[in-house]
Formats: C-alpha cells, sequence, structure tokens
C-alpha cells in the first residue's frame, strides 16, 4: 500500500533511515536527532509531496516529490527516493516510483522531473532508466556518501516539451570585458547593506539581468527588502560599488544538507550599463577567495543559461567546467531556456 506521510510513521521512518545503505534522500540527514526529525515530519516544506510504501503494516520506503516553488520553475519537480539496496529491483521501488510520476503528471502538471543519485547506484538508475529519466550530466564530487566524495548522476525526465525549441531567442551579446578604470571612479567590492535596497532592487528586475538568471522584472520592491533584510542562514553576499552607487552582486550560498555541507552555490547579477567593464571578474575572484580560504568548500557550482556565451567564458576563466545540461530549466523572455550546470572542484 502506498500513502501520504503520516506523523505517526516518524519512529519507523527514522529507523529505516539507519539502515545502513538508504537509497537515496538527502531530505533526512541520518545524524538527526529525533526531535528535529520529527518536526521535518510534522512540517514539511512548502512544495514537498511525501508518500510511503506499507508491506505487513510496516514502512519500508519513502518517496518525496518537491515542486519548486520558483514562478519561472513552475514546470519542475524533483524526486528523492529512501529506498534500502535490495528494494530498487522490486515491485517496491517501482511501485513508489510510478506512484510520484503519477502525482508529478497527473494532478500537479509537472513538465520536467529530477532525480540525483549517487554514480555507483547503478540499480536505481536503471529503476529511474526504465520510467523514461535520461542522464544529463555528472556533477562531480557533489556527495557525501559511504564514508567519501562520490560523483552523482542528474536525470531528467521530461513530458510535454518539444525538444526542437522552436521559441529560442539569439544569444545574448556582452562586449568584451574591459579594465574597470574606464569607471567614474574607483571599484570597491564589500559586503551588502541595507543601504543597497534601491540599487539592488534596480539590477534585480532589468529585463536584461532577468533574462539571465530566474528574476522577474515584475517583482516588487518588497522582495528586494526582504531578500536584503532577512537572508537565509549561511548566505554570503558581497556588491560592487562604484561612484556611491552598487552596479553588481553575487551570492554564494554553502549547501545545508549533510551529506552537502562541501559544497556551494554562486548567483551573479551585473547592472545592464557596466557589462563588460570586469565587474564579473572582481566579484567571482574575491567570492572564490573566500571559499577557499575562509569557506574551506570543496566544490562550488552554479548554472548559466546555454545562450548566455559570455558568462560562460567568465565562468571557465575561474576554472568552472560544463557538467551537463538541463533541457527546459526555465521559461522567460518568451521562450524556454536551457542550462549548463558546472563547477570548480579544489582538490
Amino acid at each position: 500500500m502506498i500513502r501520504p506521510l503520516h506523523p505517526n510513521d516518524s519512529p519507523e521512518l527514522y529507523d529505516l533511515l539507519q539502515e545502513p545503505s538508504p537509497l537515496w534522500c538527502d531530505h533526512f540527514g541520518s545524524e538527526t536527532d529525533q526531535a528535529t526529525f520529527q518536526a521535518l515530519v510534522n512540517e514539511p516544506p512548502i512544495g514537498h509531496h511525501r508518500l510511503v510504501t506499507i508491506r505487513e503494516n510496516r514502512l519500508v520506503g519513502l518517496g518525496i516529490l518537491k515542486r519548486s516553488t520558483r514562478a519561472r520553475l513552475a514546470h519542475v519537480g524533483e524526486i528523492s527516493l529512501l529506498l534500502p539496496y535490495a528494494a530498487t529491483d522490486s515491485l517496491l521501488g517501482q511501485e513508489l516510483l510510478s506512484a510520484l510520476i503519477d502525482l508529478a503528471d497527473n494532478w500537479l502538471n509537472i513538465k520536467r522531473l529530477e532525480s540525483s543519485i549517487p554514480a555507483c547506484a547503478t540499480d536505481l538508475a536503471l529503476l529511474l532508466n526504465q520510467a523514461g529519466f535520461e542522464t544529463e550530466g555528472l556533477m562531480k564530487k557533489s556527495i557525501w556518501f559511504n564514508g567519501g566524495l562520490y560523483d552523482e548522476n542528474a536525470l531528467a525526465r521530461l513530458r510535454g516539451l518539444d525538444r526542437r525549441h522552436p521559441d529560442k531567442l539569439p544569444a545574448i551579446i556582452i562586449p568584451e570585458e574591459k579594465s574597470s578604470s574606464a569607471l567614474s571612479s574607483e571599484l570597491m567590492i564589500r559586503q551588502m547593506e541595507n543601504q543597497d535596497i534601491d540599487d539592488l532592487y534596480e539590477i534585480f528586475r532589468a529585463p536584461e539581468n532577468c533574462r539571465t538568471t530566474l528574476q522577474l522584472p515584475s517583482q516588487e520592491l518588497w522582495l528586494t527588502r526582504q531578500r536584503v533584510l532577512d537572508p537565509p542562514p549561511g548566505l554570503l553576499r558581497l556588491v560592487a560599488e562604484s561612484d556611491r552607487r552598487v552596479i553588481g552582486v553575487i551570492s554564494l550560498m554553502p549547501r545545508a544538507e549533510a551529506c552537502r555541507i562541501h559544497i556551494g552555490r554562486i548567483g551573479m547579477m551585473v547592472h545592464r550599463d557596466y557589462w563588460g567593464h570586469g565587474i564579473g571578474s572582481r566579484l567571482m575572484g574575491e567570492i572564490l577567495r573566500l571559499a577557499d580560504e575562509e569557506l574551506g568548500l570543496k566544490r562550488v557550482e552554479l548554472q548559466v543559461h546555454t545562450d548566455n556565451p559570455a558568462g560562460i567564458r567568465l565562468y571557465e576563466k575561474f576554472g568552472f567546467v560544463v557538467e551537463g545540461t538541463k533541457h527546459f530549466q526555465n521559461y522567460g523572455a518568451g521562450r524556454w531556456a536551457d542550462t549548463y550546470f558546472m563547477a570548480r572542484l579544489l582538490e
């Protein structure tokens, strides 16, 4: 029997998590104490749908379907499974995965369904392949698993999307990088401050920046204010300032999951009027210095639209490598956008 997760399932789910070889769910860490674990069971994050498999009155599997809360990613869902190794080639894994796919397809109208699994989990990969998932890339050393860092397969299942991409826009053209000395005053890289809200709002909602990120030109000022004044724990943010005006911003978010605490994610935007002046290089150089020297991160990752060659060149200059392509990853500016996922590893 497959049914929604219930608060009373907490003890059995906790026991399942302690088994030597669970596959694969990083929403609950095995080191989580029972009180914290119970809170996670009682109050799931927004957009999470959780199903369990019951056999002979015992909980034997958990599946999570997480729908993105970002407006331009409303068509995207992510599946995670918690199964004993022995179950992945049995009806247990097939039934649980089928129930999650039915929920995604027939009730939530999800068009792009993702899943990331350790590269060594070949049985689980076969299970996903049989359900229509295809590998989009290999993320190097992206997961702490069985006492070491392992590569991870990124898979996706597309439904009702035209792979020909008839609505693609021309590539973004950015001037060749010039020296920042062309600015009217000295460029300063510093931490973000509350007084930066108005300048950041102008950057965040500019259509040119929205096209290359997940922002929306319709976003209101309160959202920028909230992002500046109430950031998530661990978020590191720097801005580029010239002539007392913020003209660029970069953020680094360390991953919170125990199996991914060696990873940080980067996002960056520069004001359209200052493209080609080396602002991105200055911001990237400083944030990577902090990632290496202050945070000790082993892997820094980001995503970039495939039609943003200037951004791709910038990231490659700092050692980022394309690991794969997310097809139909978001919609904006009147077209579907594919994105490269890129990473820089500190050996």
